[in-house]
């Protein structure tokens, strides 16, 4: 009988700890899923048992549906007055709901003490997120339209005759390139866990000028052809995938700061009209003035990863006119592969569709900033302005011609700067 005690003995503390796993295992994040609260930190891993009395941890309200008393986005404090007491505050407004916290077949469960508390909410703590969760995702979706202006540049150096070589042979430019744009704009977002963005944009290129000049001379000198041509048609367009962190801080104004990682694909489908010959040489070029028959086209693509940073900054309830404003900023650093195909239809020495091909290495960023005007609570108004800058290294041009041969020269440079304008709406949901 004595040699079976510590036996037993044995079996009644396991017994005993199985039957008290449930409080002892909950944690501080188990009560913020239960309160419809959210923030992140070291303390969401704290087991309840052991959080001091009197202590304060500040959280935001997520799921307003389970605090009635507070609202969406309000920040509060959440502080343990004793074993199973608790109280969630607002110590700006003085809104204070106090209740308790009890434990029934392993789940955690919220008891009002106060007549602020809705109602009660038994969820087990070892459940996944559901719909009730405090983890609510914020999802944006803007369309807008405006209008936007490119100009892009590239030249070669090559051989001239056998022997000769000029460093900058040709050159072209297109200035002024105006299109009209649409883009469409999309963001998930889970505060201090996870944030998803999107962005398409396509453009209808109405007007533009176009300069072809080739150089008998280094350093563009001896220019013996220029022709100044229309470039009124095309369309050029972008896309781009981004996902991130998003740090959410901020009491009266709140903050919204997300770091990135992306990647985007970029294109511009450029054409030459309308031909007017301003620099001739007799019996290289045709003579000056108009002349018939030039439909070339040029096609880019520039993609790659980029890195970057969001910033969003609104106010956490709206009273007055200004509080209907909220202003965002974001800037990308971008790493391009360049490529680009080019039909010269009036050069019979040349394969036709394809004359001749770009490759390069380059980089660029982009800056975008606006303001969205919130209209109602699902609607805002949104301005927005977007500036790009890309180049490339040197690389290579590969000429193909009639005859089944091809060659290749130094491609310089190729210079992209482009802005758009929009105004647009935006649902959130």
């Amino acid at each position: 009988m004595i040699k079976s005690f510590p036996l037993c003995f044995i079996f009644c503390l396991i017994f005993s700890s199985l039957s008290y796993a449930g409080e002892n295992d909950a944690t501080f994040r188990n009560l913020q899923i239960e309160l419809g609260t959210l923030q992140a930190g070291y303390f969401n891993n704290l087991l309840l048992s052991e959080i001091p009395e009197n202590k304060a941890f500040k959280t935001q309200v997520w799921y307003p549906l389970k605090l009635e008393a507070f609202q969406k986005y309000e920040w509060v404090d959440i502080v343990k007055l004793s074993h199973d007491k608790w109280k969630i505050q607002n110590p700006e407004t003085g809104g204070k709901v106090e209740f308790s916290v009890s434990y029934e077949d392993s789940k955690l469960k919220i008891i009002q003490t106060s007549s602020h508390i809705v109602k009660n909410i038994a969820v087990s703590k070892d459940s996944a997120v559901s719909k009730d969760s405090a983890f609510s995702v914020e999802t944006e979706f803007t369309l807008s339209g405006g209008y936007r202006k490119d100009d892009l540049d590239w030249n070669i150096g090559a051989y001239l005759l056998p022997g000769y070589y000029v460093n900058v042979l040709s050159e072209l430019t297109w200035d002024d390139i105006e299109s009209y744009q649409v883009k469409f704009q999309g963001s998930l977002v889970w505060p201090n866990i996870i944030a998803l963005r999107g962005m398409a944009g396509y453009g209808w290129i109405f007007d533009g000028d176009n300069q072809d000049s080739d150089f008998a001379g280094n350093d563009r000198t001896w220019e013996f052809s220029r022709s100044n041509n229309s470039a009124d048609d095309g369309d050029v367009w972008d896309v781009s995938l981004a996902i991130g962190y998003p740090f959410r801080t901020g009491k009266k104004v709140i903050g919204t700061i997300t770091p990135l990682v992306g990647y985007s694909y970029h294109e511009q489908n450029l054409k030459m009209s309308d031909g007017i010959q301003t620099i001739a040489t007799a019996g290289v070029t045709p003579p000056v003035g108009p002349f018939e028959g030039l439909d070339s086209s040029f096609d880019t693509e520039w993609y790659g990863p980029w890195i970057g940073i969001d910033m969003h900054f609104r106010a956490a309830e709206i009273k007055t006119f200004a509080q209907r404003f909220e202003t965002y900023f974001s800037y990308e650093y971008h790493w391009a592969d360049y490529e680009a195909e080019a039909d010269w239809n009036l050069r019979e020495d040349f394969q036709h569709p394809k004359s001749f091909t770009h490759d390069a290495d380059g980089n660029g960023w982009i800056i975008r900033t606006g303001f969205n005007f919130v209209l109602q609570r699902n609607i805002a108004l949104n301005f927005n302005y977007d500036y790009q800058d890309w180049s490339t290294d040197n690389g290579t041009s590969k000429t193909f011609f009639a005859d089944g041969t091809t060659a290749k020269s130094r491609l310089n440079e190729v210079n992209w700067t482009s802005y758009a304008i929009s105004l647009g709406i935006a649902w959130r949901f």
